[in-house]
């Protein structure tokens, strides 16, 4: 529940119930005259979050369930509520009933802080409310919930959503138990300047390609050694907001993909931020199949909010936008959230850190080599790649082998590699007579 901290603007709060009532009486006079009877749950005193409203229809039989949740009865219960042309409804079914929810206007959204939605335990992270204002948890030590992709286009709430899991995590949890690390490139740092005294840093803030690559090393040996000396503490979560500029490197794609792949077992999650929702920057076989807790705000198209979730018609292109409304997709569920606020003041009370973090030379990352993992290609292909008469080009790659841009680029670079070390040995592959 909300809580107590938080007083709602009176004058919203009447208008948000006047609204809601409308639309109720609207969507479910229709829904009556077509004769689709149901209980109509609705009551104003947890109907909205302050940026979603609902009502919930119980008792209905399977075949009227099939036909409200048509694209179609969307589109006429949208054109019986006034809704405007920018609003739309979500039809879900949850649990026996179908609940259609709507984003309220932006005028009459009110932005609830973050030490209003309750405290969040050790990895179990409250990140919101659903639309009867009860708080929504994602548990990072679920073994489908270890890595997190939050995806929204520009102004959609994307980076104060991975600020709400990275300010819980620290506020909650000592340095002993949890450990992050932060990259932006793309806006240089600017939005997460007030972590960079946080005392659960692991490494300097990263702003640029190198200090990204010097971050990436320093998880990826810690990695290593966790493999070999079998531990799992502190929890570390690295934090990327804009992927995008990390998987065009393959030295840190290679180095994310790993902890993709192997980081549950071993304590090290990843929480990747991308306004940027294309194939070619999801497609990494390791993302697609490890970052499975997905969390999606306003985005471009159907297309966009589906490469996001992995879900078909979620409704994330629908969304209102603005910061703070959400489809949360997890392992058990799909649930359309809003998230709270982390403001400048919020920040400020995060535990400082005594001294600032030192870098061994060892990880600075001035000519960072790249590790393949030849397990990672299919045997067929990897026979194909090497034994090729002349050097295919990423277009080839992307042609004969049916492979999207970012796994040619490591299969190109993996064979150019390959057949160096091979040569500096004084082998080549040469066909059998």
């Amino acid at each position: 529940m909300i809580s107590n901290t938080f007083s709602p603007d009176r004058q919203k709060e009447e208008q948000r119930k006047i609204l809601i009532t409308n639309r109720y009486i609207s969507m479910a006079s229709y829904l009556t005259e077509r004769g689709i009877q149901a209980g109509i749950h609705y009551d104003p005193s947890f109907v909205h979050n302050f940026r979603i409203g609902a009502l919930q229809l119980n008792g209905l039989h399977p075949d009227k369930m099939e036909v409200i949740s048509k694209a179609s009865m969307r589109n006429k219960l949208e054109y019986a509520a006034q809704l405007g042309a920018n609003e739309h409804i979500r039809i879900v079914r949850d649990r026996g009933a179908v609940l259609i929810s709507f984003s309220l206007p932006q005028y009459l959204w009110e932005a609830v802080p973050i030490n209003s939605i309750g405290h969040s335990r050790l990895l179990n992270q409250t990140i919101g409310w659903t639309v009867k204002r009860k708080p929504i948890r994602v548990n990072f030590k679920k073994p489908l919930e270890t890595h997190a992709l939050i995806a929204g286009s520009t102004g959609s709430g994307k980076t104060n959503m991975m600020m709400v899991l990275a300010y819980g995590l620290c506020t909650y949890n000592e340095t002993s138990d949890v450990r992050i690390v932060i990259i932006d490139i793309e806006k240089k740092g600017q939005d997460w300047h007030k972590f960079k005294d946080a005392d659960h840093l692991l490494s300097p803030i990263a702003t640029t390609l190198e200090e990204a690559r010097t971050s990436l090393r320093i998880v990826n040996s810690e990695l290593n050694k966790r493999i070999s000396q079998n531990y799992n503490v502190p929890e570390i979560f690295v934090f990327v907001d804009e992927l995008a500029e990390i998987m065009e490197d393959t030295f840190s794609q290679n180095i994310i993909g790993r902890i993709a792949q192997m980081g549950r077992s071993y304590g090290i999650h990843l929480a990747l931020g991308t306004q940027r929702v294309v194939k070619r920057i999801l497609s990494h076989p390791n993302l697609e199949n490890n970052v499975t807790l997905r969390l999606c705000g306003k985005v471009n198209s159907a297309n966009e909010a589906f490469l996001a979730t992995k879900v078909a018609q979620t409704g994330a292109d629908k969304l209102t936008g603005g910061s703070g409304e959400f489809i949360l997709k997890t392992s058990q569920e799909l649930v359309h959230i809003a998230a709270p606020l982390v403001t400048e003041t919020d920040l400020a009370t995060l535990p400082k850190g005594q001294s600032p973090v030192i870098i061994p030379e060892s990880h600075k990352a001035k000519a960072p080599s790249v590790t393949y993992d030849a397990s990672a290609i299919e045997p067929e292909l990897l026979s194909r790649i090497l034994t090729a008469k002349q050097a295919p080009t990423r277009s080839d790659f992307i042609r004969h082998f049916r492979v999207g841009q970012s796994r040619a680029r490591y299969l190109l670079a993996y064979r150019t590699e390959f057949l160096k070390k091979l040569r500096e040995q004084g082998y080549e592959i040469t066909p059998i007579a």
